[in-house]
């Protein structure tokens, strides 16, 4: 003979419920997010850079718009016991577009013929670059604590580029950007809405800047069919007076983005940043003034 339990009613039901509700979305934040990389896995990673530039105060305003796409592979060598992992980065093909004022645009793709005396020369210069390895090191957490040319890629002179590409493939180039699109990840679980806060000294023409940035959490949500979680960013630029290498000063600049970690996997999945920036120095009897506006868009898979 069997006996019947106690029966649930409805309201006890949808109490039942919700606490099953709370105490998942409890587990969901529970531990930390964190990067799961492992030896030997390889990362597929791309940049995408446009930058607007409108330099006023002397003669002429001129204006210059740059679209740059970078490809790179990064090969997991070893992974530590604490979860940081070092990484073998090269690049695999860079293309850009250039137009200044209305000057013929100059277009060049390391993986297409060039097709004009320009894109020969840039072409020319950046041949050096495409394929360099770079040794990179990243804690669990996103942060980035050395990047290296590797000994064989190590040039007796380094290539000189036009429009100065080689800034984007030297040590602090890469260091630059990798910071600025790998989020460093809170060391404790976090709730939405909740904030930490990362610092980082960057080279630059102006000298040593200060970049502070302050993350956000929004928590999860559904991109391209992938459960993600949402980290938004906020950034500020800060010079070092003393250490100042020209007269040129920051008069305004702002800096916003937004990155996707997938938390079942291990990595971050893609990141979108939009910078402003206006900047000014003394030019005889006046000042000369550049504003610039840029977007970097970096996916991973």
């Amino acid at each position: 003979m069997f006996t019947h339990g106690p029966r649930c009613s409805p309201p006890a039901i949808v109490a039942g419920m919700l606490l099953l509700a709370c105490a998942c979305g409890k587990a969901h934040g529970a531990e930390p997010l964190r990067w799961k990389l492992a030896a030997g896995e390889t990362l597929q990673v791309a940049f995408v850079q446009t930058a607007n530039t409108e330099t006023v105060g002397a003669g002429t305003p001129t204006t210059i718009s740059i679209l740059m796409e970078m490809e790179m592979t990064w090969k997991v060598r070893e992974v530590a016991e604490d979860g940081t992992a070092t990484l073998v980065q090269s690049f695999d093909r860079l293309a850009m577009s250039m137009r200044t004022g209305d000057v013929v645009a100059v277009d060049y793709d390391s993986a297409l013929p060039s097709s004009s005396p320009a894109a020969r020369e840039i072409g020319a210069a950046v041949k050096p670059l495409i394929g360099r390895t770079f040794s990179l090191v990243m804690s669990d957490r996103g942060a980035i604590r050395d990047v290296k040319l590797a000994a064989a890629d190590q040039p007796a002179d380094a290539p000189a580029t036009a429009a100065g590409i080689e800034s984007f493939f030297s040590i602090e180039g890469i260091s630059r950007v990798l910071r600025q699109s790998v989020v460093e990840l809170p060391e404790q679980p976090v709730e939405t809405g909740a904030t930490w806060e990362s610092t980082s000294e960057i080279e630059s023409a102006l000298g040593v800047l200060q970049q502070t940035n302050v993350y956000s959490y929004a928590g999860p949500e559904e991109r391209d069919g992938r459960a993600v979680e949402k980290i938004g960013v906020e950034s500020t630029l800060q010079a070092d007076q003393e250490g100042r290498r020209s007269k040129t000063t920051i008069k305004a600049q702002s800096q916003t983005g937004e990155l996707w970690f997938d938390r079942q996997a291990g990595r971050l999945v893609g990141s979108q940043f939009e910078q402003q920036l206006t900047t000014q120095r003394p030019y005889r009897d006046t000042r000369i003034e550049v504003r610039s506006t840029s977007k970097l868009t970096t996916t991973f898979r």
